[in-house]
């Protein structure tokens, strides 16, 4: 406090017995030493900090200053253009993670019907069109009909045709049948190894889909093994050609 050692005499009652020592003449000398013990670490935690800001500061100026020297940025003049594109691509980003959100109910059966979530029952709506087209056809009792629609809500089957077929109404090789031949309704271009395991369910009709999409894709050179194992007395191998 710059006070000469010949003045503390007549600073001692203003500054050692006066207001800002004052709440100090309650404290034992044991708890004086605490808290002074407790000011020291706090103190070097502040000293830490102010470090490590310090740092900072330099590296953010010397950044600064290597920026200031650069020239603009070619795509600087679009900059007003671009913060909009980022604004459009952060909503995309959002509505991505709502659609995963979306399907992963929808596979968990985890979400409620009562719910009046347009976003939600519009995306649905979608799956279910992109599943009808995946399966491409379905055999029902003794005819074929071409999906438009597959609610797995409602468990029901909208055809071309205008028939609708409740899921459950179709046998098990049906439903395999129209399963596996989803698997290989795939859009790109990639080569295709089908392995069908264990299709004891199937008959001769509901594996004839499944038989006329792998010759479809062997045509198409976009098939490098088709194999189905069925169950049988007696082992046998049988070209699908």
């Amino acid at each position: 406090m710059d006070v000469h050692e010949n003045n503390i005499a007549e600073f001692y009652k203003s500054i050692v017995l006066g207001r800002p020592l004052k709440e100090l003449n309650e404290y034992e000398e044991t708890q004086l030493r605490d808290k002074i013990y407790d000011m020291e670490k706090e103190l070097s935690k502040k000293r830490e900090e102010l470090s490590k800001t310090e740092g900072n500061l330099e590296y953010l100026d010397k950044e600064l200053r290597t920026l200031e020297k650069k020239e603009p940025h070619p795509h600087h003049v679009h900059l007003g253009f671009l913060k909009e594109v980022v604004g459009e691509i952060q909503i995309m980003a959002q509505k991505m993670n709502n659609f995963e959100s979306y399907i992963k109910q929808l596979g968990e059966n985890s979400y409620n019907p009562n719910d009046d979530l347009q976003e939600r029952n519009k995306y649905f709506d979608n799956v279910f069109c992109y599943l009808g087209k995946k399966v491409g056809s379905i055999r029902h009792i003794d005819e074929n009909y071409i999906p438009t629609k597959i609610n797995l809500i409602e468990k029901v089957i909208f055809t071309e045709s205008g028939k609708n077929i409740r899921i459950d109404d179709l046998s098990t090789g049906q439903g395999q049948s129209a399963y596996l031949k989803g698997l290989l309704e795939v859009d790109d271009k990639r080569k295709i190894i089908a392995l069908f395991d264990e299709v004891a369910m199937m008959d001769k009709q509901s594996l004839a889909p499944i038989y006329e999409k792998l010759k479809e894709l062997n045509k198409n050179k976009r098939l490098l093994v088709g194999i189905i194992v069925q169950k049988a007395e007696k082992i046998s191998v049988n070209p699908i050609s």
